[in-house]
């Protein structure tokens, strides 16, 4: 009977740790209290290649220097599990990459804050891309990589692919929706200027 409560407590432990652990990555955690507006925008990206991850940081640098508006960049792991964590906590991060295949799922919930048709040259995108990143009849978000003229998602490349692949979401419930979209066109110009 002993050693039965002895590995009920010690199952506990580690699970109450694990959530800690993950808690961590952001600061408040999954129950921790809501950000202030004053803490500046959070932009989440996946691992991917350290040349973009760079590339990121210094548009968000060079944002940041212009608006006067706080930002940071973190790189998650594992980038689904630490969003939808993020998510049903109720405390996600403002601007993040997302892949494509799961934009329908987030959108649907009412977790994203459509901007897509907002966007300067919204309209030259190619017609391919713009159909992948709308749901129910609405842009929702940019393409990481805009492609103005190009013949399709795989135009540009296998690095232009992957970027074809995911989107700039902007989360519903930012503390600044409307600085977030600021930053994610600010991020899609950069970034097509650099791979130029």
């Amino acid at each position: 009977m002993d050693r039965k409560i002895l590995r009920i407590r010690i199952s506990v432990a580690v699970s109450v740790s694990a959530l800690v652990l993950s808690a961590a990555a952001w600061g408040p955690g999954l129950d921790g209290p809501a950000r202030h507006g004053n803490d500046g925008l959070r932009v989440l990206v996946g691992p991917g290649d350290g040349g973009e991850t760079r590339s990121v940081r210094a548009a968000v640098r060079a944002w940041s220097a212009e608006s006067g508006q706080r930002a940071t960049v973190r790189v998650a792991a594992d980038m689904p599990r630490q969003l939808s964590q993020q998510f049903a906590g109720g405390n996600p991060p403002d601007v993040f990459a997302l892949d494509a295949e799961e934009l329908t799922a987030y959108a649907t919930r009412g977790f994203l804050r459509p901007y897509g048709g907002d966007l300067p040259g919204a309209e030259h995108v190619d017609p391919a891309l713009v159909e992948t990143f709308t749901v129910g009849g609405e842009l929702v978000c940019a393409p990481k990589a805009p492609a103005h003229g190009a013949t399709g998602p795989s135009a540009g490349g296998t690095d232009g692919a992957a970027s074809f692949g995911e989107c700039w979401g902007v989360a519903a419930e930012s503390t600044d929706p409307e600085a977030a979209v600021d930053l994610v066109r600010h991020l899609t110009r950069h970034l097509v200027d650099t791979a130029g």
